[in-house]
């Protein structure tokens, strides 16, 4: 189908993806983006959207964080075409009890974002990649913290020798996942991955410390630091488990006990309530409201699940398919009320700028709304 146009794989009277003609077309992964795509129910003109900014508009600036996106994967796989870090991976890395700026340097170091002589002069920063320490190899991150004759003496000094120097180290990022959650992880507790974390990031400092003062650090000089960086952090938090910071003190509650309870419309006005829940691991969504009258009597519900992009466009369907049901009544007065501001401000303000996973919600409700008595809020 070269000459297809979007229509051609809407049903005619639903208005929704035909599934059949798409699995035709493409594969069944595009086949699942395509169904969270909203499709306008009020003929809306067609547009093209770039979904990784929030106006749907295309920017240099975003274009130029996609490519860097796609060459930092591409870097990190250069190492090992068969290695991708696992979500596993990082989720151990951010959860390990050490500093947190000792676990953005290991991130750092595990995506090859440390500016060593191989980095710097791939980037022509540097005029050579050659090692400032041992001045025999080019410094690469695992060759900076692992492989250097200097490094591999703060390592036999520290006791830890044996998780690093067993096996060789080639690839930063295999190593980490190895440590984390693979085959080193049985053999390692959560203190020596503490350990060797601060290790790491000593003996970064003490490299930064010869490159830009030409002071020399003695191995155990760093694994002294590494020690003392180590107890002072795990101190501190112990202080604050025993003494709770002011943002953990149980304040009462701000808000006013009548937000909590629902306020009937006016007399001869319907309210429609709608809310929703959403899934991101899975894009799935539910949602559901209510149509009740000034004595609190329900005229109308409904609720459903689908397949969706985001929390804000399942609040925007919810409010939709209400919208929808209400435009049977003609010279009804309606009043509809969500929790979600962002929706609102945009419905009733069009100077907003409307998210573009919306914006055929969006349209659809002011059309409706032009030659209806409702109101939003």
């Amino acid at each position: 189908m070269e000459n297809a146009r979007v229509v051609d794989f809407l049903k005619p009277i639903s208005k929704k993806w035909d599934l059949a003609k798409l699995r035709g077309c493409i594969p069944e992964e595009q086949v699942q983006a395509v169904c969270k795509i909203p499709v306008s129910l009020s003929n809306a003109s067609d547009n093209l959207g770039w979904h990784h900014t929030n106006s749907g508009k295309y920017t240099v600036k975003s274009g130029y964080f996609q490519r860097r996106k796609s060459f930092a994967r591409t870097r990190s796989n250069s190492a090992s075409s068969s290695f991708t870090p696992s979500k596993s991976m990082w989720t151990r890395l951010w959860n390990s009890c050490t500093n947190p700026k000792v676990r953005t340097f290991m991130w750092r170091a595990a995506r090859n974002w440390l500016t060593c002589k191989e980095n710097l002069c791939r980037r022509k920063c540097s005029p050579n990649p050659t090692c400032p320490l041992c001045e025999n190899a080019v410094e690469t991150v695992e060759h900076m913290l692992f492989h250097c004759p200097w490094s591999r003496a703060v390592w036999f000094g520290s006791g830890k020798h044996h998780w690093i120097l067993s096996k060789s180290i080639v690839a930063m990022d295999k190593w980490l996942k190895d440590l984390l959650c693979g085959c080193l992880s049985k053999e390692t507790s959560s203190m020596d991955v503490e350990t060797i974390f601060q290790l790491c990031w000593a003996i970064w400092k003490a490299r930064n410390k010869w490159v830009f003062s030409r002071k020399v650090s003695k191995p155990e000089e760093v694994i002294e630091q590494a020690r003392a960086t180590s107890i002072d952090y795990l101190q501190a938090v112990c202080d604050r488990v025993k003494r709770p910071s002011p943002d953990r003190v149980e304040r009462p509650s701000l808000r006013p006990p009548w937000k909590d309870r629902w306020s009937p419309p006016p007399t001869s006005v319907i309210k429609f309530n709608c809310d929703r829940a959403f899934k991101s691991s899975r894009n799935l969504a539910a949602f559901g409201f209510v149509a009740r009258d000034s004595g609190g009597r329900a005229q109308v519900w409904r609720c459903g699940r689908v397949m969706i992009s985001s929390a804000l466009a399942i609040e925007a369907w919810a409010l939709r398919i209400a919208c929808s049901v209400a435009k049977q009544w003609e010279d009804q007065e309606v009043i509809f009320e969500s929790d979600c501001q962002a929706l609102i401000n945009c419905i009733k303000d069009p100077k907003v700028q409307c998210p573009w996973e919306i914006g055929a919600f969006v349209t659809d409700i002011w059309e409706w709304a032009r030659t209806r008595k409702w109101t939003f809020g």
